[in-house]
């Protein structure tokens, strides 16, 4: 919810977007799924996962872990917070976000038209929300115990860190493992975005 061609929501916890999961999956008429997920998304599934087990085959987390290094997630926000309520055109999109040019019927994909150029396909709670990050010096509380979530998976589980990753860091690894040791733990030369920087090693 709140991106691409998904509703705008008042209710970005994670319960409610873990929900989602569900709610597709009814939706499909799908009993059960292998569960793949990316940063926020892998987020959603592992908490969905640990609530709704019988509906998971396998669960995929990609360059996600309960605990995020601050700088990294002080970076991120950065990026967020500064992207333009509406970009000229295209081209102008494209080149702030530094995206290659062979991305372009993707990225056009990825805004939407409006009055005066395009806007990024995303609710701007989460621009308002990275600027408070900024703000406050540090990320907001989490509200749930994702720890307590990884530690409750029994389903097949990797869990994928890209390498170069300024989110996930190489000592969490080591937290990862210990809180649930049957979870497989991957590591591929890759920043965050592990599918764009090293689609082969998935």
């Amino acid at each position: 919810r709140g991106f691409g061609d998904s509703d705008w929501s008042d209710d970005y916890s994670v319960p409610a977007m873990a929900g989602d999961i569900g709610a597709l999956l009814d939706h499909l008429g799908w009993r059960q799924a292998i569960v793949v997920g990316h940063s926020m998304g892998a987020r959603n599934a592992c908490y969905f996962a640990s609530r709704q087990p019988r509906r998971v085959a396998g669960l995929a987390l990609i360059d996600y872990a309960p605990e995020y290094a601050s700088a990294g997630l002080l970076r991120a926000a950065e990026t967020v917070a500064a992207v333009p309520d509406v970009f000229p055109s295209v081209d102008a999109a494209m080149a702030h976000f530094k995206a290659p040019r062979e991305a372009r019927v993707r990225f056009a994909a990825y805004l939407l038209k409006v009055e005066g150029g395009y806007a990024v396909k995303r609710d701007t709670w989460f621009r308002d929300q990275a600027r408070r990050t900024l703000a406050a010096g540090a990320p907001a509380k989490p509200r749930v115990d994702m720890w307590k979530a990884l530690a409750r998976l029994r389903m097949p589980t990797l869990v994928v860190r890209g390498a170069r990753s300024a989110l996930f860091a190489a000592e969490t690894v080591q937290k990862v493992k210990a809180a649930n040791p049957a979870i497989r733990v991957l590591e591929v030369d890759a920043g965050h975005n592990v599918a764009a920087d090293n689609i082969t090693a998935l």
